[in-house]
C-alpha cells in the first residue's frame, strides 16, 4: 500500500505529499523488542516445563506475569521514559487534502478530510489530565518547541509517579501529575470542540521540534499560512467592556451631570426615590445663572420722571 511507504521517514517527499510518521520507528522498534521478550518468556517456561522442573517454572511464570503487569500498570510513566505503547498516528497530506490513519477498537481506520474544510493545523499544549481525550477547551496553541520544555517529564517525574501508584494503589483517586505534552491536531468545520488528532502525545523535545517542522510542512502543502495563528479557544477568557465593570453605585448619567453644572441639587434617575427627597425652597432651586454669568436685574418702574442715564 502507497500509505506505508517510507514508514521510516517523516517530512515532505519528492511527490509532493508530506508524510507524518511520527513516533512510528520507535513504536516498531519496542514492539518487536516486546514480541521478542515474550517469546523467550514462553520458551522459558517451556522448556522448565518439560524438563520437569517445577520450582523454576513457578519462579519464571511469576516474574514474567510481574513483568507484564508491571508494563500494564505503569503505562504512563513508561510513556515518559520513552517507552510509549499507544500505536503512532499515519497521515499524508497531499494537494488539497488530508488523509489521516489511526487505530480505533483494534481496527486501522482511514479517514480522508478536504483541505477547504481545515480551519487550523498546528502543535498543542496538552496536561497529563487531558492526554487520553483531549478536546480545544484544554488545548494550548504552541508556536515553538521551547515554550513547552519545561513541562515536560523528565527521569525524577516517571520515579514520582511510579511512587504514588505503589503507595496508592487501592485508592480511587489520585493526584493529576503536572507535566504537559505537545500533540500535532487539525481543526475542521463543524467540529470545533473535537480535534482531528494527527499524532500520539509526545513526552520529549526531539518529539516536539518534529511536530512543529511537520505542521509547517503539512500547512504550507494545504495552502495554509505556515505561522499559525493562536485559536480563540486557547485564549483567556474575553475581558468585560469598562461599562460592564462599572460600579452601579458610582454610575452618573448624562441628566445628573447637568443638573449639577447648573447649581440643582443632584436627583436621581429612579422616580420612585423622589419622595425620600427632603423638601427645600423654590428659590434654593432656582439658577443664579444661565451659563456661569450673572445678570443684572431690571426693574420696570411706572413712573417715568427720572432721567436716563447718561
Amino acid at each position: 500500500m502507497r500509505f506505508f511507504n517510507a514508514i521510516f521517514r517523516a517530512g515532505p517527499d519528492d511527490d509532493g505529499i508530506v508524510r507524518g510518521r511520527a513516533g512510528a520507528r520507535r513504536w516498531l522498534l519496542q514492539l518487536s523488542g516486546l514480541f521478542l521478550f515474550g517469546f523467550i518468556c514462553a520458551a522459558t517456561l517451556l522448556s522448565f516445563f518439560l524438563q520437569r522442573r517445577l520450582v523454576s517454572f513457578i519462579a519464571a511464570l511469576v516474574t514474567c506475569g510481574l513483568l507484564g503487569l508491571a508494563l500494564r500498570l505503569f503505562v504512563q510513566p513508561c510513556a515518559w521514559l520513552g517507552f510509549d505503547w499507544n500505536p503512532p498516528i499515519l497521515f499524508n497530506a497531499g494537494a488539497g487534502h488530508l488523509e489521516v490513519r489511526a487505530w480505533e477498537k483494534c481496527m486501522l481506520k482511514t479517514r480522508v478530510v478536504s483541505a477547504s474544510t481545515l480551519q487550523d493545523l498546528q502543535v498543542f499544549r496538552a496536561s497529563a489530565a487531558c492526554a487520553s481525550n483531549p478536546c480545544f477547551s484544554e488545548l494550548t496553541a504552541l508556536q515553538e518547541a521551547a515554550a513547552l520544555e519545561k513541562e515536560l517529564p523528565h527521569t525524577g517525574d516517571a520515579a514520582r509517579e511510579i511512587r504514588l501508584a505503589l503507595t496508592q494503589f487501592f485508592a480511587t483517586t489520585r493526584p493529576q501529575a503536572t507535566v504537559a505534552c505537545g500533540l500535532l491536531a487539525a481543526k475542521l468545520q463543524g467540529e470545533e470542540e473535537q480535534p482531528l488528532l494527527l499524532s500520539r502525545c509526545t513526552w520529549s523535545r526531539s518529539g516536539v521540534d518534529e511536530l512543529c517542522m511537520l505542521a509547517t510542512a503539512a500547512r504550507r502543502q494545504l495552502g495554509m499560512p505556515e505561522k499559525a495563528l493562536l485559536l480563540p479557544g486557547s485564549l483567556g477568557p474575553p475581558m468585560q467592556s469598562l461599562e460592564a465593570e462599572e460600579d452601579p453605585a458610582v454610575r452618573v448619567d448624562e441628566h445628573e451631570v447637568q443638573q449639577h453644572s447648573l447649581g440643582l441639587p443632584r436627583v436621581p434617575s429612579n422616580p420612585s426615590s423622589l419622595s425620600s427627597l427632603p423638601e427645600q425652597p423654590v428659590e434654593s432651586l432656582r439658577p443664579p445663572s444661565g451659563c456661569g454669568v450673572q445678570f443684572p436685574r431690571v426693574v420696570h418702574v411706572a413712573d417715568s420722571n427720572f432721567p436716563p442715564n447718561s
